[in-house]
C-alpha cells in the first residue's frame, strides 16, 4: 500500500495501478486498496473501471466513495445497506396511525422522544440510573427492526435490553427508502438520554 500511495503520490499511476493490485489479489476485500485504485484509474482515463471500483469499494462500507460515484458515475448502486447520507429517505416511525421523520433538524424526533421518557418512568429497571447519562446507539435495518445498543458509566446488559424492549413497543419503525427500496444503515444515530 505504501508503495503504491508513493507512486501515486509522485503521478506514477501505472505503477501505483500494479501494487493495488497485488494488495487486492490477495485481499479482494480492502476497501482501501480498491477505493486508491479507482481513484488511480480515474487518473489514468479509465472511467468505466474506476466507476465498477468506486461501486464494490461502496458496498465494502467505504463512505469517502459515495462523493466520487455521484460526481464521476452518476448514482451509487442499490444496496441493502447504505449510509444515511446517501439514501432518498430517511427511516420514519409510527405510532397511532400517524407517521413521522424518526430523525429531525434538531435530532431525535421530540414525539418518540416524549413517549420513550413517559415509558422509560414506568420501569423499575431505568430507576436505576436515574440523574445518569447515557447513550443508545441506534439504527433500522431494511426490514424495519430497531437495533440498538446502549453505552455509558452504568449500563448493563438489562438496561440495554430494557431500552430495546420501550423502543420497540412504543412505535413502529419504516426503513430508509433508495430508489423506491427498503434500504438498512450502516451508520446509525446517537440518542444521549438523562433519566430523571
Amino acid at each position: 500500500m505504501e508503495n503504491g500511495n508513493k507512486a501515486y503520490q509522485k503521478n506514477d499511476f501505472e505503477n501505483a495501478r500494479k501494487y493495488y493490485y497485488e494488495i487486492i489479489k490477495i485481499d479482494s476485500t480492502n476497501k482501501d486498496a480498491i477505493f486508491n485504485l479507482a481513484i488511480t484509474e480515474l487518473n489514468l482515463g479509465n472511467k468505466n473501471k474506476s466507476c465498477e471500483l468506486l461501486q464494490k469499494s461502496y458496498k465494502l462500507q467505504d463512505s469517502e466513495a459515495a462523493k466520487f460515484i455521484k460526481e464521476y458515475c452518476g448514482e451509487i448502486e442499490y444496496n441493502e445497506n447504505m449510509f444515511y447520507q446517501d439514501v432518498d429517505e430517511m427511516p420514519k416511525f409510527k405510532i397511532d396511525d400517524n407517521l413521522y421523520d424518526l430523525i429531525t433538524e434538531k435530532g431525535i424526533n421530540p414525539i418518540l422522544f416524549d413517549k420513550l421518557k413517559v415509558r422509560a418512568k414506568k420501569s423499575k429497571i431505568l430507576r436505576k440510573i436515574k440523574n445518569q447519562k447515557i447513550f443508545v446507539l441506534f439504527k433500522i435495518d431494511k426490514d424495519g427492526n430497531f437495533n440498538s445498543r446502549t453505552t455509558g458509566e452504568n449500563t448493563s446488559k438489562e438496561i440495554d435490553n430494557e431500552l430495546k424492549i420501550i423502543f420497540r413497543e412504543i412505535a413502529e419503525y419504516v426503513p430508509c427508502q433508495y430508489q423506491k427500496k427498503d434500504v438498512g444503515m450502516w451508520n446509525g444515530f446517537s440518542l444521549p438520554i438523562i433519566l430523571k
